[in-house]
Parts: structure tokens; sequence; C-alpha cells
């Protein structure tokens, strides 16, 4: 993008208000003491992205497929966090209550229910360029969806919360 154009649009943004007005103001004289000068198109573009919602046709695909994201990282995460329902099937302190002997919590049951969380950003978000890079964006899907599913078909043969932490760990690299 051009510079020009770049802070052109800079502009406009700090007094939206007022450039609103001249889009709105039937003068065609309007706005002559403002910095920049609005086009007949640009006025419009401002009426159009304040008085519909969307203002781009594409920006619903974009507002559902958000919204579709954040319910299934809500989903995901309350999986995860499924550990928390059996831990004595994988040797972690089920007895978190201040009337046990020892009501500190269990390092090991925070690790398996973070792990996920903690090795995406740590290892995951940094070699997603990589990837990209090397196999395209097409195959960096590919392979974090066969991660992904690598560590659910795991998470169903775990015994141990060590392996449960492994099969995490890697369900949050992909």
């Amino acid at each position: 993008m051009d510079l020009r154009q770049l802070l052109r649009a800079v502009n406009v943004a700090k007094e939206i208000r007022a450039y609103d007005e001249v889009a709105r103001s039937p003068d065609p004289h309007a706005g002559r003491n403002l910095p920049v000068q609005l086009t007949a198109d640009e006025k419009l573009a401002l009426k159009r992205e304040k008085d519909s919602l969307p203002s781009e046709p594409t920006m619903l695909v974009v507002i559902l497929t958000v919204s579709l994201a954040a319910f299934l990282q809500g989903f995901v995460q309350s999986s995860i966090n499924g550990a928390s329902l059996y831990p004595e099937t994988f040797g972690l302190k089920s007895d978190l209550t201040m009337s046990s002997p020892d009501p500190t919590p269990d390092w090991k049951l925070g690790a398996v229910n973070a792990s996920p969380f903690l090795s995406a950003a740590l290892v995951g978000c940094w070699l997603a360029l990589p990837t990209n890079d090397l196999v395209g964006r097409r195959g960096s899907m590919a392979i974090a969806a066969c991660l992904i599913f690598a560590s659910s078909l795991g998470s169903v043969f775990c015994e141990s919360w060590q392996q449960l932490l492994g099969v995490r760990i890697i369900g949050g690299i992909g």
C-alpha cells in the first residue's frame, strides 16, 4: 500500500465524526477546511460503513467463522479439562477439599490441563511460519490436523498422567 494513502486514511480515522458529517452533507463544498478531501466514492463508503451492518459482503462470513471458532475453542478447553473428572485414573491427587490432610492443589493436574495451551504458545505458534514456508498453507494445516488427530487418538490409550501430558503437548503443537 502506498504510504500516502495510509496516512490519508489515518487522518480520516482520527476525525471520523467530522468526516462522517461531510459524507452525509448535501453541500458539495462541505469539509473544505479538513486536511483530507473525500471523493464521492469515499463519502459513499463512509456512509455505508456506518449505516449497514455488515458494510462488506464478506464480513458476515468472517463474523460467523470467528464465532464458530470461539465456540469450538471453549468446547475444546472444557474437554481438555476432562482429566479433572477422573484424576485417580491418571494417578493424580483427587481430594482437594480443605478437610483433606494436604489441601494444596496438585501441580500435575494443572500441568496436564494447561499443557495444550502452553505448548501451543511456546512451540506451535513459532512453528507456524516455517511450516508454511516449507509445505505451504494447506500442507501446514494438514500437519496440524494430523498432530491433533494423533493427540486425540493417543488420549484414549493413556494410563498415566505422563502419557496424557505427552499427547496433550503434541495436540498443543498441532
